[in-house]
């Protein structure tokens, strides 16, 4: 507990009301010799034991009070031990069941209320959220649901404050990654007046400052996201958690490469690198090494990129992940394009494409689709160029792919065909897709894609 307990805590210590966790920092405090929490208490002791004015408690007084909250302390203990063991099976259980009556099954049954459910539901929606991102917002909608239905009493307000925000801000960075938005800003408001209520616990504050730089990251509000990331990665240098600290690393070398400022990019992708702790998190690893090859290539340092690739291929190939593989592939292709060699370029992204294509995955479908579409018209192949962009629209359409996103694509294809179409054209293309995909508002222009 940084500084001193305030007045309300240290009375809410000698009563036995504190949440769980919270008395052992006060105790540590008070038997450190603190004289300004002595005076505090001695008052306090006035109103709360004595009724009298100007009496300090003896210290059979003090050890009462002790054993007031270790006993409540113990109890709560106890009581989460109990629930941990038994929210693994509730969990299983709960997600056999269709998603309509997994929640009406956390709304009606006191039994899937508890803490450590809503718990291991944060976790498994933080876990889904790099593969299925309608999986992670659902757990984590869930989550918040228990949350709120919390009981305060049971486990202290303070530590359902916390849980509250910490689902919250978990539901956040779960529906930006559906695009919405609107939604993810309301939930994170949400989640800062809980963070206000609760036990002040540094690392709870680090998860909605977390989920608050992901949000404004992903609306482009990059100066406001480095506010976020400084406070971020503070908590984490005091905590002395260089994973962690690692972590908001990357964060910040995404927010600087979504203003394309690669070369800064680079020094902060390869400190993440030294901090992030492979067998904490390895998934962590293999992004900050993909991302620092991306940037490299994209930087002209192309004999840095192929020695980081020997390392990414051997990641990627012990982790055997076939989307991470297809994307490894995809990487390949984008450093033999930049090579000049034109003929692997083609056959990676060619291959790639139609894997994405198999899996359904149309966002992808679309962008390599332009990185081929940009090798083949770079070879001079303009009838390829164009019939790879005329096939690819209609699947576009059939994945679910947004609108104005194929309204680019159609708009290049038709470049192609008429021959006005340049490399800077496919690329202003690519990055406008990129761009939908983070922004579903965004509206096709030609003028803006053509700068005329």
């Amino acid at each position: 507990m940084p500084g001193h307990p305030s007045s309300q805590r240290l009375e809410l210590f000698m009563t036995g009301g504190l949440a769980p966790g919270e008395s052992p920092a006060i105790i540590r405090h008070l038997v450190a010799g603190c004289s300004e929490c002595a005076k505090t208490t001695s008052h306090l002791w006035e109103v709360l034991v004595t009724g009298r004015k100007a009496h300090r408690p003896a210290p059979e007084e003090y050890e009462g009070a002790f054993d007031r909250a270790w006993v409540r302390a113990q109890e709560v203990h106890e009581l989460l031990r109990l629930e941990r063991e038994t929210a693994k099976t509730l969990s299983q259980e709960l997600l056999e069941l269709p998603p309509r009556r997994q929640r009406l099954r956390v709304r009606n049954d006191r039994r899937y209320q508890t803490l450590p459910l809503c718990q291991a539901l944060i976790e498994g929606s933080k876990s889904a959220i790099f593969d299925d991102a309608a999986t992670a917002s659902h757990l984590a909608d869930m989550a918040r649901e228990i949350a709120d239905d919390l009981d305060t009493h049971r486990y202290g307000e303070a530590i359902v404050a916390d849980a509250r925000a910490d689902a919250w801000a978990t539901y956040a960075n779960a529906v930006r990654e559906t695009s919405d938005f609107e939604q993810a800003e309301d939930a994170l408001r949400t989640a800062r007046a809980h963070l206000e209520e609760g036990t002040g616990n540094p690392e709870e504050k680090a998860k909605y400052l977390n989920s608050l730089a992901n949000v404004l990251i992903e609306r482009g509000r990059i100066e406001d996201s480095f506010v976020a990331l400084r406070k971020l990665e503070a908590i984490y240098s005091k905590l002395g958690d260089l994973h962690m600290l690692g972590r908001a690393q990357l964060k910040k070398a995404f927010a600087l490469h979504k203003q394309g400022h690669f070369e800064q990019e680079i020094p902060i992708l390869n400190r993440a690198l030294k901090l992030l702790d492979p067998v904490r998190d390895p998934r962590r690893q293999v992004v900050a090494l993909h991302n620092l090859v991306v940037v490299l290539i994209a930087s002209g340092r192309l004999e840095e990129a192929d020695r980081h690739m020997i390392k990414l291929r051997r990641t990627h190939a012990e982790q055997g992940d076939r989307l991470n593989l297809l994307r490894l592939r995809w990487l390949e292709g984008e450093l033999a394009y930049a090579k000049d060699d034109l003929d692997l370029a083609e056959r990676l992204f060619a291959e790639v494409r139609n894997a994405f294509i198999e899996l359904e995955i149309g966002i992808d479908v679309a962008l390599v689709s332009l990185d081929l579409a940009e090798v083949l018209w770079h070879q001079g192949r303009g009838q390829d160029t164009q019939a790879r962009l005329q096939e690819a629209i209609p699947i576009l359409g059939a994945l679910g792919v947004h609108a104005e996103a194929i309204a680019a694509m159609a708009f290049l294809e038709h470049a192609v065909r008429v021959e006005t179409v340049s490399r800077e054209l496919i690329r202003q293309t690519a990055a406008f897709v990129r761009r939908v995909q983070s922004d579903p508002t965004a509206r096709f222009s030609a003028t803006e894609l053509t700068g005329r």
